[in-house]
């Protein structure tokens, strides 16, 4: 198998294991069949007759790459950024924990990097988590977007 063959396999595994989650939290999750607009999923969620939908990027990082590196996203192109557009970001810690941060996309504007030169001009990084004796430890400044609650909050009406 490819080396790239092998990581698109990686990335797509960690998708569904993020589509799971969702779906096991309740949400209607819905796949376009074309990745074109930096959307990989949508939400659809009906509150009091009022129907919503969010969209859903989705970035992560291989339990197989060094630990080091598995709290930090680069190159992440961004589709168009509204309230209603959101990344979720996924560390894998093994085949079936990881830690998992959900930004909704005009914060993360706030909280990446810009790449300002190179090929990669345009594009965005941040580093979520970090080494510290042997473990990943998510950095506190993302702390209130650990976990799912934005999405929860959003499913509630309360964003």
């Amino acid at each position: 198998m490819s080396k790239s063959h092998s990581s698109l396999l990686k990335g797509k595994r960690a998708e569904y294991k993020i589509l799971t989650k969702l779906l096991t939290y309740g949400f209607d999750v819905y796949i376009p069949v074309v990745d074109e607009n930096q959307i990989d999923c949508v939400l659809r969620h009906e509150i009091r007759g009022d129907v919503s939908y969010l969209e859903l990027q989705i970035k992560a990082r291989s339990k197989d790459i060094s630990l080091g590196d598995r709290g930090d996203f680069s190159c992440i192109k961004l589709g168009k950024v509204h309230k209603n557009y959101y990344l979720i970001f996924l560390s894998e810690l093994d085949e079936t924990e990881g830690i998992y941060w959900v930004i909704p996309s005009l914060v993360f504007k706030k909280l990446a990097n810009e790449i300002t030169k190179g090929k990669d001009k345009g594009k965005w990084w941040i580093r979520l988590a970090g080494k510290k004796e042997k473990r990943l430890v998510p950095r506190p400044k993302y702390k209130n977007y650990e976990g799912f609650e934005q999405l929860k909050k959003w499913s509630r009406g309360d964003v």
